[in-house]
């Protein structure tokens, strides 16, 4: 399998969507997604949306601190 490849922002809410992610919503200075449907759900998983199209090595650091697997991320 081939390994990670930058991403655009777009394509990567787009997946983080077909992984069962909610949103993005607007928060702050930057947009986050959830994985439910409540934002506002203590306890719920939030992934920060960077403002930028993502390299490699920033992708590849969101994905393993919300716990998704490169496959799952390049299969979604």
């Amino acid at each position: 399998m081939p390994g990670l490849s930058p991403c655009r922002r777009r394509e990567f809410v787009r997946k983080l969507k077909t992984l069962g992610y909610a949103g993005p919503f607007v928060g702050g200075k930057h947009a986050y997604m959830s994985r439910t449907a409540a934002a506002a759900v203590p306890g719920a998983q939030t992934i920060t949306l960077p403002n930028t199209d993502l390299d490699v090595a920033l992708l590849s650091r969101v994905l393993r601190q919300s716990g998704i697997s490169h496959a799952d991320f390049m299969n979604a």
